[in-house]
């Protein structure tokens, strides 16, 4: 589909601008010149191109963690690295918000998955109580009305047993891996 192959160029876009970084955390800028495709180019914005590919990638969904943006920050906050434009300024400025709207979002998630997991062991001991009346009172009733019913409250409850379980998981995988 085309979606599929959006996902695939991004994804190979993503794996090229990584592969771009220099040592220190600069994007290919080396000396005030781009350096991409063997050719030398005059760049007027060297701390803007670094800026504008760490911006990219956590556009992309490169988590702030990652050793590649770690280090592009890392060089565009070095000693002696000061923006010379409103434009660098401008995109630097862009990265940093892109970079903290995303440790938000990864906080969000955290707080979240927390209180499904809090939710279900709540909801795990309130169905530990349901299972135990419940198997009692049928082990009492042989036949009737009653028992068909305690037997529908039996399936409900293993009903929300489920649910319960997919809210456990959900919490313990969002714990563990945080999503963008």
């Amino acid at each position: 589909t085309l979606e599929e192959r959006v996902n695939a160029a991004i994804d190979k876009g993503v794996t090229w601008l990584k592969g771009a970084q220099d040592p220190h955390g600069n994007f290919g800028v080396i000396g005030g010149r781009l350096n991409y495709s063997g050719e030398e180019k005059v760049y007027r914005y060297p701390h803007a191109c670094t800026a504008f590919a760490v911006l990219t990638l956590l556009k992309c969904g490169v988590p702030p963690d990652d050793p590649v943006i770690m280090k592009g920050f890392r060089y565009l906050e070095g000693r002696g690295r000061i923006p010379r434009s409103t434009y660098e300024i401008a995109v630097l400025m862009m990265a940093i918000e892109a970079r903290t709207n995303q440790v938000k979002r990864e906080r969000k998630l955290e707080a979240v998955a927390h209180l499904a997991g809090g939710l279900a062991e709540d909801l795990n001991k309130l169905l530990l109580t349901v299972f135990s009346n419940v198997d009692v009172a049928l082990s009492r009733l042989r036949t009737g009305g009653v028992r068909s019913d305690l037997m529908e409250a039996r399936r409900a409850a293993e009903q929300a047993a489920s649910l319960t379980r997919q809210l456990l998981a959900f919490g313990r995988r969002q714990a563990i891996q945080p999503e963008s």
